[in-house]
């Protein structure tokens, strides 16, 4: 067991709380389990979620934007999956930058940034802890991604990075026909002449084709719908 986290995080001592608050102001940090969701370390927490009053977040994808939602789902199982093929004694090497949208309280969507720290207890059990941050004024958001990095003793380096696809959200009949005239390399404008109907409507689908696959730019379009696999995967 990664004996520091461990105590860094569940000692409960409220001037070690304090002094991580201090250094790290922004940052939320949560204790997490399959029952009970995230339980909030520390005081800044309920400010943070919009949740006056309460200690426990256990309805978290209930706040996530809900164009996120499967994207976050994915992530979550590309992380489970990771973590099953490392050895027990490297978890704790890892952590995953999981940036997406929040609705705090009642109130408007954020764009926030959960890192995720696992380690193996004594018993044996994966254990996590969850630090939660607004970044909306640092990086505009475009889409749900998951980055890994792994610990050295200078700090962390990314390695890996996945953005999850979701074809499933359901191209229309004619969403998959333009992706395919696109794919043939055909322009907005022959698009609109072949299909007959305005460029604007080309355009129209063009635009919630990049949403569907959360893509940014038109190479990252193609390599979703030829490979069926997210960009940057690891």
């Amino acid at each position: 067991m990664n004996y520091s986290i461990h105590t860094m995080f569940t000692g409960f001592h409220p001037m070690n709380l304090h002094l991580l608050e201090m250094l790290f102001p922004g940052w939320v940090i949560t204790s997490a389990d399959s029952r009970n969701g995230h339980r909030i370390i520390g005081g800044n927490g309920n400010e943070f979620f919009g949740r006056p009053g309460h200690g426990t977040i256990s309805d978290l994808p209930a706040l996530i934007h809900p164009d996120d939602v499967e994207a976050y789902r994915r992530s979550l199982q590309k992380i489970e999956a990771f973590l099953k093929e490392t050895a027990p004694a490297d978890v704790s090497r890892y952590r995953f930058g999981l940036q997406y949208r929040l609705q705090r309280g009642r109130g408007r969507y954020f764009t926030a940034l959960e890192e995720k720290l696992f380690f193996v207890n004594e018993q044996g059990r994966t254990e996590n802890f969850s630090l939660f941050r607004d970044v909306s004024t640092e990086r505009p958001f475009t889409r749900v991604q998951l980055d890994l990095y792994r610990v050295h003793s200078l700090g962390y380096r990314r390695i890996g990075s996945y953005t999850p696809a979701t074809p499933d959200q359901g191209f229309t009949a004619r969403e998959g026909e333009i992706l395919q005239l696109i794919k043939d390399g055909l322009s907005s404008k022959e698009i609109a002449d072949r299909l007959s109907i305005s460029i604007n409507t080309v355009r129209n689908h063009r635009s919630s084709l990049f949403r569907k696959t959360q893509s940014r730019n038109m190479v990252e379009l193609l390599n979703h719908s030829q490979s069926g696999l997210p960009v940057g995967a690891f």
